[in-house]
């Protein structure tokens, strides 16, 4: 009953995959570039995007642990749009940008100014691609974006008002500000605006390569809470949408000689999916069912919507990102490894000790053996020793001889 279960889990897991389309930009590849609509865009897996992305990054090879990629098949493809093969292989970029914009409906929406370079059968590990690339670098010249972090005030009225003078054409008065994904977004919005502004002048132009990665979320979150046809989703995508096209890439642009912009739009996941699979679940097993999903949620950390899992958790403490467990049909953090520190708990907020502790265990208790051990050999040498002197006549004996 347990294999079963998990077998429908392991299938819908697979559907419920969401796909994901990849922008690129270079000083080879401005986003002003023209590019024909009539060219097949195409579709690497998540390990040809991998390859690729290390390749024109310039962080040398994906993995040692990766198999060997075909690189004459859908990567050669990606490779002979304009502007996308690197014809200097030791420029020096001043900087990576990736952006990754969950919740989204239909990519050219969101974009439609500019051409998909490709896109990735599915997202499912496309956070943690991000992650081995912006660990790759080092740590002062990786900038890691986190709304919560860089928004202060969390005072939803204000940002409302900060929001409205930036995009005067859009009604921002639509957002509900009691709602915490109204609230995530309008958040999030301001810190993406002055974002740029704040990189331009902190950022080391002495440095290597900078790596900025930048997650956002709001817009999952109004997809999640009000639907993809709301009026608040909508305005939300138009706001977006303003943002990365005519202010965001632009300014990024103008920063760096040498530079690429790297964006992943990846589509929502559907709940439906997982929906159907426990009422599967329920008819092979409740109980294992109940038991697993209680086993994902201790103490409540997994959340009926990602919006609530990430207000809930900080952003799963800035260690971790949201997912959706097909078996719990919820969120819940996925906790990551941090330069040489893992993080765990159900909010990513306390550090995996295990392997420091089994080392400092057996470290230890290796030590209080070689020391019994050195402590018992002195013992039996002096033993030994007080036992081989020889002892002479004693005084009374020499007298009666």
């Amino acid at each position: 009953m347990k294999l079963q279960l998990l077998s429908l889990s392991a299938l819908l897991s697979s559907v419920l995959a969401a796909p994901s389309t990849v922008y690129f930009f270079s000083n080879g590849r401005p986003s002003t570039t023209v590019i024909s609509s009539n060219q097949e865009t195409p579709q690497l897996n998540i390990q040809e995007t991998r390859a690729t992305l290390s390749h024109l990054l310039n962080l040398g090879h994906w993995s040692n642990n990766e198999a060997p990629i075909d690189m004459n098949g859908p990567i050669q493809q990606v490779f002979n749009q304009p502007g996308m093969s690197r014809k200097n292989l030791f420029e020096t970029l001043g900087g990576n940008l990736v952006v990754v914009v969950e919740g989204v409906k239909k990519a050219e929406e969101l974009l439609p100014s500019f051409h998909p370079s490709f896109t990735v059968d599915n997202s499912e590990g496309i956070q943690d691609l991000v992650s081995d690339l912006a660990w790759s670098v080092p740590s002062e010249d990786r900038y890691l974006f986190n709304t919560h972090e860089s928004s202060k005030s969390g005072d939803a009225l204000v940002n409302e008002h900060l929001l409205a003078e930036h995009h005067r054409n859009v009604d921002v008065t639509v957002f509900d500000l009691t709602k915490k994904a109204d609230a995530l977004f309008l958040e999030e919005s301001i810190a993406l605006g002055n974002y740029i502004e704040k990189y331009e002048k902190k950022h080391n132009k002495n440095s290597g390569s900078d790596f900025i990665r930048i997650t956002i979320k709001g817009l999952s979150a109004l997809a999640a809470e009000h639907g993809f046809d709301s009026i608040q989703y909508q305005t939300g995508q138009q706001i977006l949408k303003e943002f990365l096209q005519l202010t965001f890439i632009p300014e990024f642009e103008q920063i760096h000689k040498a530079y690429t912009t790297t964006i992943f739009v990846v589509a929502p996941v559907t709940r439906q999916g997982s929906e159907m699979f426990a009422s599967e679940a329920a008819a092979l097993d409740q109980r294992t069912h109940n038991n697993m999903k209680r086993a994902l949620a201790p103490g409540g950390s997994c959340f009926a919507t990602e919006a609530d899992c990430q207000t809930n958790t900080n952003g799963c403490n800035e260690h971790g990102t949201c997912v959706l467990s097909a078996a719990a049909n919820c969120y819940h953090c996925k906790c990551m490894k941090v330069n040489t520190t893992q993080y765990g708990g159900a909010t990513c907020d306390k550090i995996d000790v295990s392997i420091q502790f089994h080392l400092f265990f057996w470290l230890v208790l290796g030590l209080v053996l070689t020391v019994a051990m050195a402590v018992g050999m002195i013992l039996q040498m002096g033993n030994q020793s007080q036992g081989g002197v020889p002892v002479g006549p004693t005084r009374a004996q020499l007298k009666r001889d």
